[in-house]
């Protein structure tokens, strides 16, 4: 099975929201975003996970979740259905997206 496709399928079947983090390795703007998103992960710890997913390994997945080319992107998923997406440094817009998808 191709790595894209179990991450694929886990974003199917998985029923806590799943969050994935699209990005570039020499991105600054995703660098700029490392810290921020460490701190969701640890608020919303069990009733969220997180991937990051370089966009250079992972181009199939990336193109079923609609990212077009603007790093980073996050990709929401909840019950088997992507329930929103950011692109950008929208750390407010990313929070409140997530924070709507677990209550």
């Amino acid at each position: 099975m191709n790595d894209w496709q179990s991450h694929w399928d886990e974003a199917a079947q998985y029923k806590k929201l799943l969050v994935y983090e699209f990005y570039e390795k020499n991105s600054s703007l995703c660098k700029a975003m490392d810290k921020r998103l460490e701190e969701l992960a640890k608020k919303y710890k069990g009733k969220a996970a997180f991937w990051k997913l370089d966009v250079d390994n992972f181009e199939i997945l990336a193109r079923l979740c609609g990212v077009e080319g603007a790093y980073p992107t996050f990709a929401l998923f909840k019950n088997g259905e992507q329930v929103g997406k950011v692109v950008g440094l929208k750390e407010d817009e990313l929070e409140q997206r997530i924070q709507r998808a677990v209550y």
